[in-house]
């Protein structure tokens, strides 16, 4: 009741749900943000750890996640406009 299923994470659904995260990606037509974020910050954009966080909160959905990163994007620019949100947080 109300618990997720425990998801155990091994190197090949790592593997495996990175890739299919990279295909989901690519069938999005609107993701002009998360492109120019591809460009400007790409160390981060295909950062492992990032794109891992994505899959994670989507239970490893790669079609979920895709989309959750890319609307990551759109909401930085939205929030912090384009200069200020490709930029890394500073604390």
């Amino acid at each position: 009741f109300g618990v997720d299923r425990e998801i155990v994470e091994t190197p090949a659904l790592i593997c495996d749900s990175l890739r299919s995260l990279e295909e989901e990606i690519e069938t999005i037509d609107e993701k002009e943000a998360y492109e120019t974020a591809l460009f400007i910050c790409q160390e981060h954009v295909e950062n492992t750890e990032f794109r891992l966080a994505f899959l994670r909160a989507s239970h490893f959905d790669a079609a979920r996640a895709a989309q959750r990163m890319v609307e990551y994007w759109n909401r930085k620019v939205e929030l912090f406009g384009c200069e200020k949100a490709f930029k890394p947080f500073v604390t």
